[in-house]
């Protein structure tokens, strides 16, 4: 909030002088825009194997949002926090071949695949998010595993 006093007595008008009209405080909001949202994590270092359909716990946090829960692997919009977000997953598998899924409150939003062993793929996308929407990545193939540091899971609201 911001504030200002106006005072018209130092000198006080005299004479000819105007007399100071209208309000002698005023106040305003410094503020109007929602906060930003961001966060970034990534996967603990070496091979981390996972069945089919687990969530992808993404648990070593580069950029922290209170949204995103490193301990469930899942972002949550909250109130205020509504609108657009550019999300972003990439994936680095292990031994073998990886498919994993973004997910939008649990329906798929967008697929990703890597058909050898230490591939890589990216997907990143525009999502409209509303207050209370969940967003994560989960594995979609049996015996996968994912490698190293080189996968990661970020969203930022386009303010």
């Amino acid at each position: 909030m911001q504030e200002r006093t106006r005072v018209c007595n130092d000198p006080a008008p005299v004479g000819s002088g105007k007399p100071c009209d209208g309000v002698g405080t005023s106040s305003k909001s410094c503020n109007v825009e929602a906060c930003a949202a961001a966060f970034t994590a990534t996967l603990p270092g070496g091979n981390n194997p996972y069945p089919k359909d687990g969530d992808i716990i993404y648990n070593k946090m580069l950029c922290k949002d209170p949204g995103y829960k490193s301990t469930t692997g899942i972002f949550t919009v909250g109130t205020g926090m509504a609108g657009s977000y550019l999300v972003s997953v990439t994936m680095m598998s292990g031994t073998v071949t990886a498919h994993t899924t973004l997910r939008k409150n649990g329906d798929i939003y967008v697929w990703l695949y890597t058909s050898n062993q230490y591939d890589m793929a990216t997907q990143t996308v525009c999502m409209q998010l509303e207050v209370g929407d969940k967003i994560w990545v989960q594995m979609t193939n049996q015996a996968s595993s994912l490698f190293d540091v080189y996968n990661t899971f970020s969203a930022v609201r386009i303010p």
